[in-house]
């Protein structure tokens, strides 16, 4: 809403996820074209892949987002929360997931239970939701890349 107040001229406004128009974290990887044809799929390699994602899917911006979507202050609780939603991404983790990946969200129950009785107890179900499902998309558009990328280097 910011970027668009600036861009349209000076309108206010409140937040209601109810009516985003929803981008998502699926553009990861989309151009895997700069791996070099037979070059090794590493963790640098995940590194320069969210370079080429769009900017919510790099950690501080997601949770920056999310800070002022939901009114997060609790520095420690966005930590916490990043750390559950961007957690792992290594190629030996992502590469060692079952094809085809299993069909209930990614890391969904490790966030759920943290928003029971660890460090997200309490929290707002829009901020538990959004985190389940950016943990999702977020790995499967890591996988799908890397699985391409390695495809391509034999």
């Amino acid at each position: 809403m910011d970027s668009l107040s600036r861009e349209r001229g000076g309108f206010t406004g409140g937040f209601d996820p109810s009516f985003a128009i929803s981008t998502d974290m699926s553009r990861i990887g989309q151009n895997v074209g700069g791996h070099a044809t037979g070059a090794a799929v590493t963790d640098d390699t995940i590194r320069q892949l969210f370079a080429l994602a769009q900017t919510h899917a790099r950690p501080q911006e997601w949770t920056k987002r999310v800070e002022k979507a939901y009114g997060v202050t609790d520095a420690a609780f966005s930590r916490d929360l990043e750390r559950l939603v961007f957690a792992g991404l290594t190629t030996e983790k992502l590469s060692g997931l079952p094809n085809p990946l299993p069909t209930p969200p990614i890391g969904a129950k490790l966030i759920e239970n943290e928003a029971k009785k660890g460090t997200l107890k309490g929290a707002d179900p829009g901020v538990v939701a959004t985190a389940k499902a950016s943990r999702d998309v977020l790995v499967r558009s890591l996988v799908a890349a890397i699985r391409a990328l390695q495809a391509r280097s034999g």
